[in-house]
């Protein structure tokens, strides 16, 4: 049986990752060396927050979400990234 298409999106500013209906399925960061590191993604940019996540300054965080993901009807965006040199999104 074969699954979904995954797409792999970076960014190192606020925006969206994609311009349509998708499902996170994971996501990668690198933090800053200082600071307090942390995002925040919605459903479209005004949309319900679907992923709060802090995390540690200086190092690299894998997150799995599990199951069938999160799924974002209208966009994932990142509204929110401070301290963050990059994250990037895997979704289908």
């Amino acid at each position: 049986m074969a699954g979904s298409d995954i797409k792999a999106v970076t960014r190192t500013a606020t925006g969206a990752f994609f311009g349509g209906s998708a499902r996170i399925r994971g996501i990668y960061i690198k933090t800053n060396a200082s600071g307090s590191p942390a995002f925040i993604i919605k459903d479209g940019a005004t949309g319900d927050t679907v992923l709060d996540i802090t995390s540690t300054a200086g190092q690299t965080d894998s997150i799995y979400i599990p199951d069938e993901g999160i799924r974002c009807r209208v966009s994932p965006v990142c509204t929110t990234l401070t301290a963050i040199d990059s994250i990037t999104v895997f979704m289908s």
